[in-house]
């Protein structure tokens, strides 16, 4: 699984010029481990104004798609929260 962390819950506020007109996108900084253990800074867009909380997160199943040519695509990025997993995972075999 891909964890991302998110070590400030800090939101940046992008006015960017689209040839439709200027629109504002709002983002903030991620840390994503790697599976040879590096690890690189990434920008998570922030979804209908609801920014990430401080925390460990893994990148959900919905954010993968296959086209109608088999092929794995990434879509819009979903991170599901770990804390949320282990709870959940708890109440399953609870």
């Amino acid at each position: 699984m891909i964890k991302v962390e998110v070590k400030d819950a800090s939101v940046e506020r992008v006015q960017v010029n689209g040839k439709n007109g200027s629109f504002t996108s709002e983002r903030q900084v991620g840390w994503v481990t790697l599976s040879n253990g590096e690890t690189r800074r990434i920008r998570l867009r922030v979804n209908q104004g609801k920014p990430y909380n401080v925390g460990t997160y893994m990148v959900g199943s919905e954010s993968f798609t296959v086209s109608q040519y088999g092929d794995l695509q990434l879509g819009a990025l979903q991170l599901v929260s770990c804390v949320a997993d282990t709870v959940g995972a708890a109440r399953k075999v609870g």
